[in-house]
């Protein structure tokens, strides 16, 4: 690809983290956000919410850190399980999704792949239940399926360069976007590195986030 952004380059990880296997379901965030059981089925179609609401308008990443807004949604849920869970770094998500390969998309160069990614939206009009299609190697599943997931990263030039524990630019520049990953709208959409801007105001799915020590 001729993209800066996409350009294969070293990134060093000095903190151990996990990962949700899953993106978060409608009955997940209910439940942890309002208290509410909104659904008998334990796995459930994705969440789409917009990246303010999810972490909060008043602060902001990289410069607040890992701070969430009290009443944010990820607020919610560090107040529910005292877990300081939040979404990945561009680089985090990357590098989860590819599971170790560096083909242009985890399950190698085989075009056929309905089994692995939704491409587009089902047939009801909205995404699947999570756990429809098969995992990466590392058992993350619908990493390029349908939604964008939110990553913490705003867009801007320094996609791509080599670093040790990359947080993304400081700022979202003019475009004022945020970091889009893992969305199957085609094939070309699902490969491991593709990096879409996304407008902090849309909806789009989330996938949990903490480090191994519980706490920041």
């Amino acid at each position: 690809r001729n993209d800066a952004r996409e350009r294969h380059h070293m990134v060093t990880f000095t903190n151990d983290f996990y990962m949700g296997i899953y993106p978060v379901t409608i009955a997940q965030h209910k439940w942890a956000t309002d208290n509410e059981n909104t659904s008998s089925d334990p796995r459930g179609a994705w969440y789409w919410e917009n990246y303010e609401s999810l972490r909060g308008a008043s602060v902001s990443w990289p410069g607040d850190g890992h701070k969430v807004g009290g009443a944010s949604h990820l607020g919610k849920w560090r107040d529910r399980f005292g877990v300081d869970f939040d979404v990945p770094t561009s680089a985090q998500w990357e590098y989860v999704c590819r599971a170790g390969t560096r083909t242009v998309h985890f399950w190698g160069t085989d075009t056929n792949q309905t089994t692995i990614a939704q491409y587009g939206y089902a047939a009801n009009g909205a995404t699947n239940v999570v756990g429809s299609h098969l995992p990466n190697g590392w058992g993350f599943y619908e990493m390029v399926s349908l939604p964008w997931e939110w990553c913490l990263d705003w867009t801007g030039s320094t996609e791509g360069l080599s670093a040790i524990e990359p947080t993304g630019p400081t700022s979202g520049g003019t475009e004022n976007k945020r970091v889009g990953r893992g969305s199957a709208a085609n094939y070309d959409g699902a490969r491991s590195a593709k990096v879409n801007p996304q407008a902090i105001d849309g909806n789009y799915g989330y996938r949990l986030i903490c480090p191994v020590t519980l706490k920041w």
